[in-house]
C-alpha cells in the first residue's frame, strides 16, 4: 500500500507547487503541512490541525491572562522560546517542559511563550520550575486580529492548488491559511517595534512560518529544537524542492548525530552545517531522578507477570486501542498501562478488560521506569525507551511502525516489530529477557550525552549566536 508521505512527495515532485504565489509570497510552504494532515486521513489517522471552535475559543479566553505580567519584562529578555503546554512532564513535583526547560538555566534572560491548545490549559505557574512564561494566546489573538486586514491579494497559478484539492479530496481553506500567515507576520513585526530578542528558540516551526518570517526579516536567528522523530518520512523536515528560506529556521538542534543523515543536498529544509546535535536534557534528568510509582509497581507485580507500558498516540486511537484490547484479552497474565500524552483524554467510548489500565498519574518516562516492556506505534518513545533500558515491541499496523523505524532498528536486538496480535504477544514474552544495560548502551547512538555542555558549544559554534 502506498503511504501518504510517498504520495505527498510525488505531488511535490510532479507539480509546480513552488509557482503558487500570493502577492509574490510562495503559498505551498504555508499550507503543505495542513495538506498532508488532511491527506493522511486516508490512512485512518485523524488530523491534528487546530480549528476555531467553541472549545478553542474557551481555551483562548481561559488562558489569555496566564503570565501576562511577564509581558512587561519582555524588553529585558534576550532569548525567546515558543513551546507548548502538552510537553510538560512531571519530575520531582514540578512540571518541566521536556524540550526547553534547561535553556533558562543556561541563558537566564529567557522568556517562554507557551501554546495552551494541545493540552487545553497551562499548568499553574507555581508548578513550573521557571516562572517566566506567558501564554501564547496573546500571539494567537494578535495574529487573528492582524489577519483581518489581509483582504486584497492575488493568487498566481491558483489552478494548481485547486486541482490538487479536488484530485485528493483534501479540504483546506488556503486563503484563510495565507491570511493567518500574514497575521502572524505583521503582529510579530508590531511586537518587535518595542522589544527585540537576540535569539528565538522554537520547538516546532511548521505552524509558525509567519512568526519566523518576521524574525528573520529583523535578522533574529531562529533555532528549532528537536521534539520528536526526524527521519525521511517526516514531511515537515523533508523538502525535495527549494523554497524561500525565510519560512524555515536557521538552525536545528537535534538529539544526536543520527538526524544529520537526513539533511544535505537532496533536502532543502536546512543546510547540513546548521544541524547541530546537543542531546535531550529531560531524559538525562529523569534517568538520574528517584523512581516514582513504586507502590503501583508492587501492586501490579503481585497480580501480573509483566507490566507492558503503552505510549498512546491520540491520532491513531482507532487502530491501536482495538489492537491493545484484543492483545490484553488474549494475555490476561500481563497488565497493559495506557499512558496518554494528555492526562485528560477521554476514553469513555472504549471498554477495556480488567488488565488494561489508563494511568494518568505517571508520565511515560516514569512508567517506563517501572515497566517490563514498552510498546507504541511510532511515537518518539521508541527512541526514548533505550535510555531507561526497557525493550520495545512496536505495533506495526499498516506498516506505520516499520515505515518510521525499520531501517533505524534493523540491527537492534531490543526492538521488535509486530503486525498481528499473536506475534505481538510472543514478542512481549521474549522481550522481558533483554539485558537493560545492553539496551542503554544501544541508545547511545540516538542521544548525545551532556546536554548543557553541548548546548553551550552549539551557541558558541556560530558567531551570530554568541
Amino acid at each position: 500500500m502506498i503511504q501518504s508521505h510517498e504520495i505527498f512527495y510525488a505531488i511535490e515532485q510532479e507539480k509546480a507547487v513552488e509557482d503558487i504565489r500570493v502577492n509574490h509570497v510562495q503559498l505551498w510552504p504555508i499550507i503543505r503541512l495542513k495538506f498532508f494532515e488532511e491527506l493522511r486521513k486516508r490512512d485512518g489517522i485523524s488530523s491534528r490541525i487546530v480549528r476555531i471552535s467553541p472549545a478553542t475559543v474557551k481555551t483562548l479566553i481561559k488562558t489569555f491572562f496566564f503570565g501576562l505580567p511577564n509581558l512587561f519584562r519582555l524588553s529585558r529578555k534576550k532569548y525567546w522560546i515558543f513551546s507548548s503546554s502538552d510537553r510538560r512532564k512531571s519530575l520531582g513535583g514540578l512540571y518541566y517542559d521536556r524540550v526547553v526547560d534547561a535553556i533558562p538555566d543556561i541563558l537566564p534572560a529567557t522568556i517562554t511563550f507557551e501554546n495552551p491548545f494541545p493540552l487545553g490549559k497551562h499548568y499553574p505557574s507555581k508548578a513550573m520550575p521557571h516562572k517566566q512564561v506567558i501564554s501564547q494566546s496573546i500571539f494567537y489573538l494578535g495574529s487573528f486580529l492582524f489577519a483581518r486586514f489581509c483582504r486584497k491579494y492575488k493568487i498566481g497559478d491558483e489552478h494548481i492548488i485547486r486541482e490538487l484539492l479536488e484530485q485528493y479530496k483534501v479540504n483546506i481553506n488556503y486563503k484563510k491559511e495565507y491570511a493567518t500567515f500574514r497575521g502572524q507576520y505583521y503582529f510579530t513585526l508590531f511586537v518587535l517595534r518595542f522589544c527585540k530578542p537576540k535569539i528565538v528558540f522554537m520547538v516546532y516551526t511548521a505552524s509558525s512560518m509567519g512568526y519566523i518570517s518576521a524574525f528573520k526579516r529583523k535578522k533574529i536567528p531562529v533555532v528549532e529544537l528537536q521534539h520528536g522523530v526526524i527521519n525521511d518520512k517526516h514531511v515537515a523536515y523533508n523538502l525535495r524542492k527549494p523554497f524561500d528560506a525565510g519560512f524555515f529556521p536557521d538552525y536545528l538542534f537535534t538529539y544526536g548525530d543520527m538526524e544529520r543523515h537526513y539533511f544535505g543536498e537532496a533536502n532543502y529544509f536546512i543546510p547540513l552545517a546548521n544541524v547541530i546535535p546537543v542531546g535531550y536534557y529531560f531524559l538525562e534528568a529523569v534517568a538520574q531522578a528517584p523512581a516514582s510509582g513504586s507502590d503501583l509497581h508492587q501492586q501490579l507485580k503481585a497480580r501480573y507477570k509483566l507490566i507492558v507500558v503503552f505510549s498512546f498516540q491520540e491520532p491513531m486511537a482507532d487502530w491501536s486501542l482495538p489492537f491493545l484490547i484484543s492483545a490484553a484479552a488474549a494475555s490476561p497474565e500481563y497488565v497493559y498501562l495506557i499512558i496518554p500524552r494528555n492526562p485528560a483524554y477521554d476514553f469513555e467510548a472504549w471498554s477495556f478488560p480488567s488488565n488494561v489500565i489508563v494511568e494518568r498519574d505517571l508520565n511515560i518516562y516514569e512508567a517506563m521506569k517501572i515497566g517490563d516492556v514498552h510498546t507504541t506505534i511510532n511515537s518518539t518513545t521508541a527512541l526514548e525507551a533505550f535510555c531507561f533500558g526497557i525493550p520495545s515491541v512496536l505495533i506495526d499496523i499498516k506498516h506505520m511502525a516499520g515505515n518510521y523505524y525499520q531501517d533505524l532498528f534493523d540491527n537492534v536486538d531490543s526492538v521488535t516489530f509486530a503486525a498481528d496480535m499473536d506475534s505481538f504477544i510472543e514478542a512481549i514474552a521474549h522481550a522481558k529477557d533483554r539485558d537493560r544495560g545492553k539496551i542503554r548502551a544501544e541508545g547511545d547512538r540516538f542521544f548525545k550525552r551532556d546536554y548543557d555542555t553541548n548546548f553551550r558549544q552549539a551557541l558558541q559554534s556560530k558567531g551570530e549566536l554568541h
